[in-house]
């Protein structure tokens, strides 16, 4: 573990890694950031841009509720311009001895082609 002293005090340096995808309207997919085994994650920041219209970001919900009909609006990418995208499960998780983060988010069937990034913050 990389450590930092603060104030007389040892404290965890947090790093970060990112990976970007584009998503095509009408699907549904997944992308992961793998990270050192025995990780903790510290935060799941999720970002969203229109491929026509670049400088404009959204975010989507890095926690959301498991998906049904009734809680669509809860998993909305915000600002409005990206309600028609919403993130389906969020899995933050040990497997095989690596820590993984994966996300799952659905761009609708009218919106447009869209590039999704996900930055985890973590320690090890």
């Amino acid at each position: 573990m990389t450590v930092v002293l603060f104030n007389n005090m040892l404290v965890a340096q947090v790093k970060s890694r990112c990976r970007t995808k584009n998503w095509d309207r009408g699907t549904n997919q997944a992308i992961a950031v793998t990270l050192p085994e025995g990780s903790t994650t510290q935060e799941i920041i999720i970002s969203v841009k229109n491929l026509e219209d670049p400088d404009f970001e959204g975010t989507c919900p890095n926690n959301p509720p498991p998906p049904t009909l009734l809680n669509s609006y809860e998993r909305q990418c915000t600002p409005d311009k990206f309600a028609d995208m919403d993130t389906e499960w969020v899995r933050d998780e040990d497997q095989d001895d690596k820590h993984t983060v994966t996300i799952d988010i659905k761009n609708g069937e009218q919106a447009p082609l869209r590039n999704v990034k996900l930055c985890v913050k973590y320690t090890e």
